[in-house]
């Protein structure tokens, strides 16, 4: 007979799957994960010679104060918290952020509302 106090090789592998699980669950979904959405994104360029992109679908992230954005058509965008005030300017208004680099670019990330639907597969 099998003495139930002391676990089998079988027991042992199931709890070290089960603590296995565990961990990669906390690790992948703890609170140090990333805020993402998609939203819309215009480029706006310094030199006024183009003109700022109409609104398309965008991904916008935010870890730690750091921000990243890739648009649709893959380019990415990367402001590190540690750089704000120095080579970008970070502007928060309800429903929008913009990212300017002085004499460059004016990045503006707005989000999805009534009035302006985007979807997952736009990017």
């Amino acid at each position: 007979m099998v003495n139930p106090t002391v676990p089998t090789r079988e027991m042992k592998r199931t709890l070290g799957l089960i603590v296995g699980l565990v961990s990669m669950t906390q690790l992948t979904a703890g609170p140090g994960r990333a805020d993402s959405t998609v939203a819309y994104c215009s480029l706006s360029v310094h030199d006024h010679t183009v003109a700022p992109t109409p609104l398309q679908a965008c991904s916008f992230a935010q870890y730690q104060g750091n921000a990243y954005v890739r648009t649709s058509d893959g380019t990415q965008y990367n402001f590190p918290d540690a750089d704000r005030g120095r080579t970008f300017q970070r502007t928060a208004t309800e429903g929008m952020l913009r990212f300017s680099r002085e004499g460059e670019y004016t990045l503006t990330v707005m989000w999805p509302s009534p009035a302006i639907s985007c979807r997952r597969t736009d990017l």
